[in-house]
C-alpha cells in the first residue's frame, strides 16, 4: 500500500471509510471544489504538507479517487498532482491578477523533477508572477484536451484524406492506445508514458508493431504541437527498436516452383494473378489491387502507376516483361470495368487477397516460413539483383522515393528498366526448372 499522510480535518468531508475500513468519496454539495487542473467540479482534496523526497515515492492517491493534490506547505502555489494511475505531476497554482482567477502552470513529472528543483523553479515563477511577468503560453484554463478527443476530432480528419492508411491508425488507437491514453489529455502525455508503453506492448507485439504504436503517437503530437495545442512534443527523439520487422526470407526455388504451381491450378483465379502479378512486376499489393485498364500501354508494353495509388506519391513507369503481358491477356476477354482484376462475386474492384493468399500458402508447403503477400516484392527485387540487374534501376521499379538517397544514384534508362523487369521472368522461368530437377532428383 502507498503511503498517505495525515489529513487535516478538512480532508475526511470528502472521505469516508467503508465496510472493509478503505476510504471511500463522499460527495455532499459542501466538499465538492472546483478543480483547476480538469476545469470540473468533481472531489478532487487538497491536503497541505510538508514534501519530501522520501515521501513522495510512497504518496497514492486514495481509493476511490481519480487524483488528489498535496499542497506543499513550503512553497504557497506548488502542488503535487497524484492520479489513481499513479501519475505524479508538480504544478504551481496561481491567481490571475487581471481577472482574478485560478490558473496554473506545469513544472514536470516527479520522476524527472526533484522536489528540491521544483520547489526552486516554483519560487522563480512566483517572483516573476508577483512582478506581474505572467508566465504566458505555459499557462493553461480549464480543461486541455484529452487524446481521445483530439484523435477522433481533429487527427482522423486531417489524416483520412492525406493518408491511405488512415485505418491502420484506427485499430492501432482502438486495439490499445485509446485504452492507455484515450482519457489522458494532451499536456499530461509525457516521455516517460510512452517510453513505459513501447516497452511493456513488447511482451506481446513485435518491435515493428510496437514501433508502429510509438510512432503514431508521435505523429499525433507533432501535430498537436503544430496547432498549439501543446507546447512540445514529448515523444520527439525517443528510440524506436534497432530491429526491424521486415520479411526479408526469400524463397527457395523449390519453395518457388511449388508456389507457382499453386497459383496455376487453383481455382480462385483473381487473386491468384494478383499474387503473380506481383511477383512478376515487384509491385506493392495495393499497387496491383488498383491496377487499371487505361495504366496499360500495350503499344509499349508499359503499366503507369498512378501517384494516388503509389506509397511514394509519384507516379512511375513500370514496363511489363511476357510474364505480366500472359496475366494481362488471361483478364483480357470482355472487359467491362476498368479495373483489371475484379471481384467474381459482384464485379467490383477486389480489394484483398490476404486470406485467399494464407490459404495457397499453405497449400504450396509455405505457411510455415512466415512469407506474406509483400514477401514476393522483396523476392522479384532480389531476383532483379541476381540477375545482374544495377541497384539503381532496381530502386526505379520499385518506385523507392526517399529523397536523401535518391540523389545518390543516377537515373536508369528506359532500356535497362525493361532489362530489369525482364531478368524477373527470367529467373522465375530458372527457378521453375531448378524446383523441378529438385523434385524430380536423388533425396
Amino acid at each position: 500500500m502507498g503511503y498517505h499522510p495525515p489529513l487535516p480535518a478538512t480532508f475526511h468531508t470528502y472521505l469516508a471509510p467503508n465496510s472493509t475500513g478503505a476510504l471511500k468519496a463522499a460527495t455532499p454539495l459542501n466538499s465538492i471544489h472546483f478543480n483547476t487542473i480538469t476545469g470540473s467540479t468533481e472531489d478532487c482534496p487538497m491536503p497541505k504538507i510538508t514534501l519530501s523526497q522520501p515521501q513522495i515515492a510512497k504518496l497514492e492517491c486514495p481509493p476511490g479517487m481519480k487524483r488528489v493534490e498535496y499542497c506543499d506547505t513550503t512553497v504557497p502555489g506548488l502542488f503535487l498532482e497524484v492520479r489513481h494511475t499513479g501519475g505524479k505531476t508538480y504544478y504551481l497554482r496561481y491567481t490571475c491578477p487581471e481577472r482574478g482567477t485560478a490558473k496554473y502552470v506545469k513544472l514536470g513529472i516527479h520522476i524527472d523533477l526533484p522536489l528540491a528543483s521544483a520547489r526552486k523553479k516554483a519560487a522563480v515563477l512566483r517572483g516573476a508572477i508577483l512582478e506581474g511577468n505572467l508566465p504566458g503560453k505555459q499557462v493553461q484554463t480549464g480543461a486541455s484536451m484529452l487524446f481521445r478527443e483530439f484523435f477522433v476530432d481533429k487527427y482522423l480528419p486531417f489524416a483520412k484524406p492525406r493518408k491511405r492508411s488512415w485505418r491502420d491508425d484506427e485499430k492501432l488507437y482502438n486495439r490499445r492506445l485509446k485504452a492507455l491514453f484515450g482519457d489522458t489529455r494532451l499536456d499530461m502525455i509525457t516521455r516517460h508514458s510512452l517510453q513505459q508503453m513501447h516497452s511493456d506492448l513488447r511482451s506481446e507485439l513485435s518491435a515493428s508493431s510496437c514501433d508502429h504504436h510509438l510512432g503514431l503517437m508521435s505523429r499525433c503530437l507533432k501535430l498537436a504541437t503544430e496547432w498549439k495545442l501543446i507546447q512540445e512534443n514529448p515523444a520527439q527523439g525517443l528510440k524506436k527498436y534497432a530491429e526491424d520487422n521486415r520479411r526479408d526470407r526469400l524463397m527457395t526455388d523449390s519453395e518457388l516452383q511449388r508456389l507457382m504451381h499453386v497459383l496455376d491450378t487453383d481455382s480462385a483465379r483473381t487473386p491468384c494473378l494478383v499474387i503473380k502479378w506481383c511477383l512478376m512486376t515487384a509491385c506493392r499489393k495495393g499497387e496491383a489491387l488498383h491496377l487499371r485498364w487505361p495504366d496499360i500501354n500495350r503499344d509499349n508494353n508499359t503499366w503507369t502507376i498512378q501517384a494516388v495509388n503509389a506509397k511514394s506519391k509519384k507516379r512511375r513507369m513500370v514496363p511489363l516483361n511476357s510474364g505480366a503481358l500472359e496475366i494481362l491477356d488471361e483478364l483480357s476477354e470482355g472487359k467491362d470495368s476498368e479495373w483489371v482484376f475484379l471481384n467474381s462475386k459482384n464485379g467490383e474492384r477486389l480489394k484483398s487477397v490476404d486470406k485467399v493468399f494464407q490459404r495457397l500458402r499453405k497449400a504450396a508447403g509455405l505457411d510455415q516460413t512466415g512469407i506474406v503477400v509483400h514477401s514476393l516484392r522483396h523476392h522479384a527485387a532480389s531476383s532483379m539483383i541476381a540477375s545482374g540487374t544495377d541497384l539503381a534501376t532496381v530502386r526505379d521499379i520499385l518506385g523507392h522515393a526517399d529523397i536523401s538517397t535518391t540523389e545518390k544514384y543516377l537515373h536508369a534508362s528506359g532500356q535497362s528498366l525493361r532489362q530489369g523487369t525482364d531478368n524477373i521472368a527470367d529467373y522465375l522461368e530458372n527457378a521453375m526448372h531448378n524446383g523441378d530437377r529438385q523434385k524430380d532428383g536423388p533425396t
